[in-house]
């Protein structure tokens, strides 16, 4: 089992909405983990979570994916069209620093998202900076950019 197949099991159980063969995994799972926790084997092992040194575990990576396909959005739908990758990210890191010094403080402190910010940069800027706070380098931002 992969470690995004866990991670799928374990949603659906959390939902209630088990597909079949999900329970039988996750038991045997668990039966591995018993049998060799004493080892220091651990439930992130069992599952197939572990990372190693250096890596990035896969919640931190849902939320870097996540806040990335915000960034793309708000590119796509407020850039000015025929532009470069390197304009854009330009464009976007502008829009970061300002909303990171700006807004961003008030917002996280609320965590909800202002009235006015729908339908504007700043409703994906809201939501991007939710999931982790975005990269202010154009390099990086070209790279998200770029889908790299």
């Amino acid at each position: 089992m992969s470690g995004g197949e866990a991670i799928a099991i374990l949603r659906r159980l959390a939902a209630g909405q088990p597909a079949e063969g999900d329970l039988g995994a996750v038991a045997e799972r668990l039966a591995d983990y018993l049998s060799r926790a004493s080892t220091g084997y651990s439930l992130d092992d069992a599952f197939g979570l572990s990372v190693g040194a250096g890596g990035e575990p896969w919640y931190a990576r849902e939320r870097r994916e996540a806040r990335d396909r915000e960034l793309c959005g708000l590119v796509q739908r407020f850039a000015k069209p025929g532009t470069s990758v390197r304009e854009r990210a330009l464009w976007l890191q502008v829009l970061v620093k300002r909303y990171a010094s700006d807004s961003w403080p008030r917002d996280r402190a609320t965590g909800v998202m202002p009235m006015h910010y729908p339908g504007s940069e700043r409703e994906y800027l809201f939501r991007a900076f939710m999931h982790c706070p975005a990269p202010t380098s154009d390099r990086q931002l070209r790279t998200i950019l770029s889908g790299n």
